[in-house]
């Protein structure tokens, strides 16, 4: 398995295995830190993200394009609505606005 690119500080990209990786980085919520993660899964050249972060998408360019989002609950849609914005398909729980 490759190592997967560097990321700029705060964010950190790992490995989990070939076509799986997570990118932790800071994530506030009522002036509390308590830090944020992204699953990205690759499939052929395109990603699906799981709980997308506030992320620049050229960071993760090396790996793939991303193309799809997924807030698997009322607390991981954040930044769904940026990403979607940028074109990628987006699945979310019910009870999220479209």
């Amino acid at each position: 398995m490759s190592h997967p690119p560097r990321l700029p500080a705060p964010f950190r990209l790992r490995a989990l295995a070939s076509d799986l990786f997570v990118v932790d980085g800071p994530q506030r919520f009522l002036g509390v830190e308590l830090g944020g993660r992204t699953t990205v899964v690759r499939i052929g050249t395109d990603l699906l993200l799981h709980s997308p972060m506030d992320l620049d998408p050229a960071l993760l360019a090396p790996l793939g394009t991303p193309r799809w989002l997924l807030a698997p609950n009322k607390f991981h849609h954040l930044y769904v609505g940026p990403w979607q914005a940028r074109g990628l398909e987006a699945y979310a729980a019910p009870g999220l606005p479209e």
